[in-house]
């Protein structure tokens, strides 16, 4: 999925998520896909907690199911990712300081 902005990610979220558990294995996946699209946007903008916090949300609400496997596998890949560079900034700032 190429990356969307910001405000299309958050709409996706917004009109799939409150009908998660009646939700097509298509529409599933676009909701994975948005919140792992959301959470990239939120490492490039350096905002980790935000990006952090929305992968934990979404693999909290998403039910594993076969279809979902490689949406879920990407979103566990950039929170692994993402966990990663929180500890190396964090050891970065540490030398600094």
């Amino acid at each position: 999925m190429p990356l969307l902005n910001l405000k299309k990610s958050q709409a996706i979220i917004q009109k799939l998520e409150p009908r998660v558990d009646q939700l097509s294995s298509a529409d599933a996946r676009r909701l994975a896909e948005a919140y792992a699209n959301l959470a990239t946007l939120y490492t490039h903008q350096e905002r980790l907690d935000l990006a952090l916090a929305t992968i934990e949300g979404a693999l909290g609400l998403l039910p594993e199911s076969t279809q979902l496997i490689d949406a879920l596998a990407e979103i566990h890949s950039r929170y692994a990712v993402l966990y990663k560079e929180v500890a190396r900034r964090q050891r970065a700032s540490e030398r600094t300081a």
